[in-house]
């Protein structure tokens, strides 16, 4: 189902699936390498105090968002008005966008408990950059044009428009905008039909499906649920199919036996920090079972499942697996507690239209109301296995399953 925004691309003329649409060429994308080519932001970019700010690895969205204020606000860009990226930043780019990094205080509310309510620390990243890039270069970044708001800005750009690939020469991740493509809005009926050449250096679009001309152009974003559709690119698609609920298991290094249980985590496909989605085709993963038994494994334990592989794939014992899944049925219930507006209150603003679609409180609602439906389902299932297991024992059959 094609999402609907203001903005857009349309054909000026038919297309067959497969034909190049619109390409960029590479002098006019923006990325990482571009902004350290910048004969007045290079040297700044490349000072070793920038640089730790930044990241190790140079963080890109950082730096393409910096570019692109650069270029739109700096008294020292050296670019002429009408130079391609000054007509991008100031014609091509919306100058607001409606995404949960923007929600004010009542669609916030609306999605408490969810996981848009723990937002991105802009603020911080905002205050390392400044104090090591702007701050310091004030005739290059005037404090009254560099602000909190024009960085958000930049770097939800970021988020919601560049375009990433691998790149398989170099063995690389690129991370580009390229001007106008990036107007392109989304579908689920169309594969993923946006390309870097690498000959070229270019990135282009190419027509997922036949189009008639006067019909919009749409490329896939990829399998990404409203929670990320929301976050990153500010929409939500009704009953979105890729919708997930990101579990968090964490063990501390601390933790007894931590190097054996991190050699298991390993030997399973796991890590001692790990992030499993929950849907509700798969409400409770096998891996987060396996996860926590490797997780509550005793000397024994260990021993015996450093010689299986892969390890902890069955219960260890009927208590143990009572303990891990009682876990699991307070952790779901509190976390659903945590929601300001229950499932069934959020069904019925949505059946009421209390909030029309596109709106921001519509969002945080869409989403909310899906995370609950998945914790919900998960619940059910891990009841059902405690349920189960009461009768591991002594042969019943619970719910037309014998155990």
């Amino acid at each position: 189902m094609p999402c609907q925004l203001r903005r857009g691309l349309r054909a000026a003329r038919a297309f067959i699936a497969g034909e190049d649409v619109l390409t960029c060429p590479r002098d006019l994308l923006w990325s990482a390498a571009a902004a350290r080519s910048d004969p007045v932001l290079a040297p700044l970019l490349r000072a070793a105090p920038v640089a730790a700010a930044l990241g190790a690895d140079a963080d890109d969205d950082a730096t393409l968002a910096v570019f692109l204020l650069f270029v739109k606000l700096s008294p020292a860009c050296s670019l002429p008005p009408a130079s391609p990226r000054r007509t991008h930043v100031a014609t091509g780019i919306p100058r607001s966008y409606s995404a949960s990094v923007f929600f004010g205080d009542s669609a916030l509310r609306l999605c408490e408990g969810s996981s848009l309510y723990a937002l991105t620390p802009i603020a911080t990243d905002y205050a390392r950059v400044a104090a090591a890039l702007f701050s310091p270069n004030p005739e290059v970044f005037p404090p009254e044009r560099f602000t909190l708001e024009e960085y958000t800005w930049a770097l939800f750009t970021v988020w919601s428009r560049a375009m990433d690939f691998q790149v398989e020469s170099s063995g690389t991740n690129l991370r580009v905008i390229a001007p106008y493509l990036d107007m392109a809005n989304h579908s689920f009926s169309v594969p993923q039909c946006h390309a870097y050449d690498p000959s070229t250096g270019s990135v282009k679009i190419i027509s997922g499906k036949d189009y008639r001309k006067g019909d919009q152009i749409f490329i896939n974003y990829g399998p990404a649920g409203n929670s990320k559709l929301l976050r990153l690119y500010g929409f939500v698609v009704p009953e979105n199919p890729y919708d997930t609920y990101d579990l968090v298991l964490y063990t501390d290094p601390s933790a007894p036996l931590y190097d054996k249980k991190s050699t298991l985590f390993e030997r399973a496909g796991l890590n001692a920090h790990v992030t499993i989605p929950l849907s509700l085709s798969q409400p409770l993963p096998d891996q987060v079972l396996q996860y926590l038994r490797i997780q509550r494994m005793g000397p024994d334990d260990i021993h015996a499942a450093l010689g299986s592989q892969p390890p902890a794939t069955k219960r260890l014992s009927v208590s143990g697996e009572r303990v891990i899944l009682s876990v699991l049925e307070e952790s779901f219930s509190g976390t659903l507690a945590e929601f300001a507006y229950s499932a069934d209150a959020l069904v019925a603003m949505l059946e009421n239209k209390v909030h029309a679609p596109g709106t921001d409180a519509y969002g945080a609602i869409t989403v909310a109301l899906s995370e609950q439906r998945i914790l919900q389902a998960s619940l059910v299932k891990v009841k059902s296995l405690l349920k189960l297991l009461e009768c591991a024992s002594c042969g019943k059959v619970v719910d037309s399953v014998k155990v």
